[in-house]
């Protein structure tokens, strides 16, 4: 990447500093979810980091797909299903499947939208 660009982050500072906010995104949301697994709390923010994380890949593709990729989302579904399956009867039932609904399709999103498809 050079230092000069016609995009906000087409050069390698802009590129580091997006870098740096998507790993204290990730940080964040992983540490987040622990705490809220470990006591069992009806409300989590993982579904909310990965949409943050999914709307600045779309300023900034490459900077995500740097920072977070597969393993990282593969991380994120399976402790928001941890968390929902532990803590789903504390949900209201009214909100419960909006929820789970809301997730997958971030989930789905972030894949499509950032990752692209699988190779292999």
């Amino acid at each position: 990447m050079s230092y000069w660009g016609n995009k906000s982050a087409d050069n390698d500072y802009a590129s580091s500093t997006v870098g740096a906010y998507i790993i204290i995104i990730k940080e964040r949301m992983f540490e987040g979810a622990k705490i809220v697994l470990a006591k069992a709390h009806p409300e989590q923010g993982i579904v909310a980091s990965i949409k943050c994380i999914r709307l600045l890949a779309k300023e900034f593709p490459e900077c995500v797909r740097i920072h977070f990729g597969r393993k990282d989302l593969e991380k994120a579904k399976g402790e928001f299903l941890d968390w929902y399956n532990t803590t789903k009867e504390k949900i209201p039932a009214k909100y419960r499947q909006a929820i789970f609904d809301d997730a997958n399709y971030e989930f789905s999103s972030f894949e499509t939208e950032v990752l692209g498809p699988k190779q292999g």
